[in-house]
């Protein structure tokens, strides 16, 4: 599936490059009083996936006829999104700290606003009871969303068409609506075990905790012994998975290495090749074959199946502190009920 907004205009219009430079707005070169207008060369370099400036990806979504919203994102990844004043109150990041943006990939990908939301509350309600958890091992709102949309980005890597809408997944494409089941249950597992497992401090840490959810759609790939669904391209689907392994290997490698140079012992019983090179040679995955009334149940049992020693103890660890804070929520419940705290 193609994401880049140029081609796009070239594949679903009668415009070629220079009638595309033509619509873009003249500007004023910084300095300067003159406007100088966008040039077929600047047009040809953007579809070639050169950066696109802010600005001219809303005009190129409009000329396109799609959906857009403008973001904001931090310059810098280890500033926060508010600082705290002495008072404790949350202040805005100062304007020299961050940049508007816009992604064009992922308005191309769902076209409409109702869309992008419906594909928020699908990978949302997939994960349920679970959330996504980002490096600092918290959940918020503004982490989800670009989880969420490098989902999608992820799956289009991968080979898959993408719709627009996840309505048609849960109507008529089960191999994917159940894939995407096994892989939101499986980040939620990698996840945990690289927070709870893996040293915070090792430079490596960032690297491989933000490729968890690749790697676990690669692992629920090759777990499903590749059966995917029809018009997913062999040759990316492939590509995907060995890009995947060169990042588990590299982070193995790494981790080993950085274990040894301090002569200690990090990791226990915990085995990275059983976690990210994950392999089931001799077994079958059943992930073609559920039904859509699958239950979320049964879906984590027949994952849990296959789960390597230092796995189960994972997942283990996941329930025992669900049912805990369980047990928790409902004791408040019954305090609140016999009005014992208000």
């Amino acid at each position: 599936m193609n994401t880049n907004i140029v081609k796009y205009i070239l594949e679903t219009t009668n415009m070629n490059q220079t009638e595309i430079a033509n619509k873009l707005k003249p500007k004023k070169r910084k300095g300067s009083d003159k406007e100088t207008k966008v040039t077929q060369a600047s047009i040809s370099q953007w579809s070639r996936g050169d950066k696109l400036p802010s600005d001219r990806a809303i005009e190129l979504l409009q000329i396109a006829g799609i959906y857009w919203e403008l973001e904001y994102v931090q310059d810098y990844d280890n500033i926060s999104d508010y600082r705290e004043n002495s008072l404790d109150e949350p202040i805005p990041t100062p304007e020299w700290m961050r940049d508007t943006v816009v992604d064009p990939r992922w308005h191309i990908v769902v076209k409409t606003e109702q869309n992008q939301n419906d594909w928020y509350n699908f990978i949302d309600n997939v994960l349920s009871p679970k959330k996504f958890k980002n490096i600092q091992s918290e959940s918020n709102d503004n982490d989800f969303v670009k989880f969420a949309r490098e989902c999608l980005f992820h799956l289009i890597e991968a080979g898959f068409i993408v719709p627009e809408s996840p309505e048609s997944i849960k109507s008529s494409n089960s191999i994917l609506f159940n894939l995407f089941r096994k892989w939101m249950h499986r980040i939620t597992v990698l996840q945990y075990w690289c927070a709870s497992s893996l040293p915070q401090d090792n430079y490596n840490f960032p690297r491989l905790y933000l490729n968890l959810p690749k790697i676990a759609l690669a692992q629920c790939i090759v777990g499903s012994n590749y059966q995917v669904p029809e018009k997913t391209d062999p040759l990316d689907l492939r590509n995907f998975v060995e890009e995947v392994s060169r990042i588990s290997k590299t982070s193995i490698d790494s981790y080993y290495a950085w274990e040894a140079f301090h002569m200690e012992s990090f990791f226990g019983e915990d085995s990275f090749n059983e976690i990210l090179i994950y392999s089931k040679d001799g077994t079958n995955d059943n992930i073609s074959q559920s039904s859509l009334t699958t239950s979320s149940d049964e879906i984590q049992k027949d994952d849990d199946k296959y789960l390597s020693y230092s796995e189960k103890k994972i997942l283990n660890g996941i329930q025992n502190n669900e049912k805990l804070l369980k047990e928790i929520l409902e004791k408040l419940n019954k305090l609140t009920n016999n009005g014992e705290i208000k």
